[in-house]
């Protein structure tokens, strides 16, 4: 009788310290959700709204339009993608005379079906140090048309007067850059932060610019 008396009296802590852990395990997860994990679900949330399909870390992968390119970034950290449209976060070995010796850059893209075919086209803040064109072949592109808040470069100079022409220039703030190469439209917005708010901004730009640009190369094809 008394041994069982006493396994009574240990069973009322040892349930008491359970309820303990518990609960603590459940305000860590909460604080984790709140803060470390915060922008994960906040990206996580928009994303099925948008019914864009969330990837990190090895499960996301670098958009083939930049592989066409020539460039391929060493790795893609976060991408949010649907049939027309990649948003993606890459990592890339910096540019020499850059920054210094195996230091890396992070890049802001959104690549997006421009509904028609360019020649590698793109317009560089004049702000930016950094774009993602310096990326492409020495001589590939040439500069064209050097402005107050954009440089346009072209490959091709009658695709450099077509974009011209555009509205593009007067769509882009002016620390977002753009590239036109093949199918695919391509937004840099790397100066930007990568959360919801930017990359709803980003969507609502790329769905604007692409039908100027269909506007603009059928009236290039007149």
């Amino acid at each position: 009788m008394l041994a069982k008396y006493r396994l009574f009296g240990l069973a009322v802590p040892l349930a008491l310290l359970g309820i303990l852990a518990a609960s603590c395990a459940v305000f860590w997860s909460l604080v984790a959700q709140w803060t470390t994990r915060r922008r994960w679900l906040a990206m996580s949330d928009w994303a099925d709204v948008n019914r864009l399909a969330l990837r990190k870390g090895d499960e996301a992968s670098v958009p083939d339009a930049l592989k066409s390119l020539g460039w391929e970034p060493a790795k893609a950290l976060l991408s949010l993608s649907d049939s027309d449209t990649t948003i993606v976060q890459v990592e890339a070995a910096a540019l020499p005379g850059k920054a210094t010796q195996g230091q890396r850059t992070r890049w802001n893209l959104l690549i997006r079906n421009a509904g028609s075919s360019w020649p590698i086209v793109g317009l560089r803040p004049a702000v930016h140090i950094n774009s993602i064109l310096d990326y492409l072949p020495p001589g590939s592109v040439q500069a064209m048309a050097p402005g107050e808040r954009f440089v346009l470069y072209a490959s091709q100079t009658t695709a450099g007067r077509t974009l011209a022409r555009s509205s593009a220039r007067a769509l882009l703030p002016p620390d977002v850059g753009m590239m036109l190469a093949g199918e695919s439209l391509v937004l840099d917005f790397s100066t930007r932060p990568f959360d919801p708010l930017e990359l709803q901004r980003m969507d609502a730009l790329a769905k604007q610019l692409v039908a100027h640009l269909q506007a603009s190369a059928a009236r290039g094809r007149n």
